[in-house]
């Protein structure tokens, strides 16, 4: 998940762009796998790699203040999680973002996937929304939960959103996403299909 992953590495994800998750979603990560507390060693790191350690930690926990800090460690508590909330994570086959702020988005080649987590301990009834434009002409887009169809769906040249509803089991589920791709018209000549700039998923 890109929270533990910031923290492995200690350097802030990029990996959250077009994804809408709940605003405590760090906390939502580190808590499903399992994360409670966080060790950092800031006085074995250099000034930039510390700065880079600190921003990830801002980014998983926001406002987040060391519970002890002595000899050159200091220990971050990540927190109990009163209401557990789906989460979206990026998986294989998207392409780098585009765009600056909240004007970005990432296209798709013929296919991508995403993992959809219910931390929650039973089913829940959740919605799940994409903001998508199709590249050049209409095109379809099939979208297949841990391998069973969900839909097809026409995506036309211009913004669209596709809004579902259906219960998703408790744990970790892979959303694969499916287009036919046109090859593009200038450089680098890219092959592509669906352009997303936004997912979210909300109980």
């Amino acid at each position: 998940a890109p929270a533990v992953r910031a923290l492995w590495r200690m350097r802030p994800s990029r990996e959250l762009d077009i994804v809408a998750n709940p605003p405590d979603v760090g906390r939502q990560m580190l808590s499903y796998y399992g994360v409670r507390t966080i060790a950092l060693r800031d006085g074995e790191l250099g000034a930039e790699r510390l700065q880079q350690a600190l921003q990830a930690i801002e980014q998983v926990l926001p406002g987040a203040r060391p519970v002890y800090h002595r000899d050159g460690v200091s220990i971050y508590d990540v927190g109990q999680v009163r209401q557990p909330q789906p989460f979206l994570v990026l998986r294989a086959g998207w392409l780098d973002v585009e765009g600056k702020g909240p004007d970005v988005g990432r296209w798709m080649g013929e296919s991508a996937a995403l993992t959809l987590v219910n931390p929650a301990p039973a089913a829940r009834l959740v919605r799940l929304a994409l903001d998508v434009t199709s590249y050049q002409r209409a095109r379809p887009l099939t979208l297949r939960i841990d391998g069973h169809l969900v839909g097809t769906f026409v995506v036309p040249p211009s913004a669209h959103t596709i809004r579902l509803a259906f219960a998703l089991p408790a744990g970790e589920h892979r959303l694969d996403l499916v287009s036919p791709t046109d090859q593009e018209a200038v450089a680098p000549g890219r092959a592509l299909s669906i352009l997303v700039t936004r997912v979210a998923v909300t109980p």
